[in-house]
């Protein structure tokens, strides 16, 4: 169940969880895993098509696509921890919402951190939201 774990998280938490291991081994992590593989799956077309839409773009494009497809936006904020628009903003509020999980978490919804990536302080705060 574990690796299963470590499979569907983002690549962010990944290395988090490795450091926790032994407690993360005595948890019932099925609901949590649940929550995530749905998320990935939900999010794994929009991060394909970025990935297609911006091959050999350069940085100004690539930020315009993402003001323009604020889901995808969102889709990159929780599986790669990065965000650029308005719109994603109001879409990784909701996917918080529904995990139940703190805005402050996130850089791009907290106003103090807002633009800066993840840190494995929030990476932290985040998993224990999601046990």
């Amino acid at each position: 169940m574990f690796q299963e774990l470590v499979d569907v998280v983002p690549s962010y938490l990944a290395d988090h969880i490795w450091e926790q291991k032994d407690e993360w081994m005595s948890k019932d992590m099925a609901e949590t895993i649940s929550k995530l593989e749905e998320l990935r799956t939900n999010a794994q077309p929009l991060l394909d098509k970025y990935t297609r839409a911006t091959v050999d773009s350069d940085s100004d494009f690539r930020q315009a696509y993402r003001r323009d497809h604020p889901d995808i936006d969102a889709a990159l904020l929780f599986w790669k921890g990065y965000v650029n628009s308005y719109g994603g903003i109001k879409i990784l509020k909701q996917k918080a919402d529904s995990l139940g999980l703190s805005y402050e978490l996130f850089p791009a919804l907290n106003r103090k951190t807002r633009g800066t990536k993840l840190k494995p302080t929030d990476v932290s705060k985040i998993i224990e939201q999601l046990r």
